[in-house]
């Protein structure tokens, strides 16, 4: 990635122009990923990530992911999914990047695919977080069900550990507002 990136990024998200800059930097490298991905494909089969293909350096991937938070932390998730989906695109064994990139999607009403990068979250273990945000997606999707199971999932996940006491008590409260009680 050029140095303009990581040196841009970090002006993120009060200089508008610098946004648009690296957001259309982000769309750029989206419209030409199949091209990119074919191009990588033999590496790819012994286990190489497009970012290591491309030679991208540990800063440029954080200044992206500095990036993408900034923006989604002033709700600007139209903005920040271009580069959420650019570094999934680069290193999907990131969980963070899964996770930002699930969550414009989520916020931009765009559930099905936010859950199924959600989903990608938890395949290396359990991700409480991960799980309620796509059981939240399921609902949202009608998909009572399976939600009402997520929800249950991430529960019993936070019950043993106290960092996630709120998460737990989100999860209780989605669970009765689906109609099943669920104690604390």
């Amino acid at each position: 990635m050029p140095e303009t990136v990581s040196h841009v990024a970090g002006a993120l998200p009060q200089a508008e122009p610098a946004v648009e800059a690296i957001v259309a930097q982000m769309e750029i490298v989206l419209e030409t990923l199949p091209e990119l991905l074919k191009a990588a494909l033999p590496a790819a089969q012994f286990g190489a990530t497009l970012g290591e293909l491309r030679g991208l350096a540990p800063q440029d991937y954080e200044a992206l992911y500095a990036s993408a938070s900034a923006l989604c932390d002033a709700e600007r998730f139209r903005e920040a999914l271009p580069i959420a989906m650019s570094l999934v695109a680069h290193e999907p064994r990131d969980v963070r990047f899964l996770f930002i990139a699930a969550t414009c999607l989520q916020r931009l009403n765009l559930h099905k695919p936010a859950a199924a990068m959600f989903g990608l979250c938890v395949i290396g273990g359990d991700n409480p977080p991960a799980i309620y945000r796509m059981a939240e997606c399921l609902a949202a999707m009608g998909d009572i069900e399976p939600a009402r199971e997520a929800f249950d999932a991430a529960h019993e996940m936070c019950r043993a550990r106290d960092e996630y006491r709120g998460l737990q008590d989100l999860c209780a409260s989605a669970l009765e507002r689906l109609g099943q009680k669920h104690a604390v």
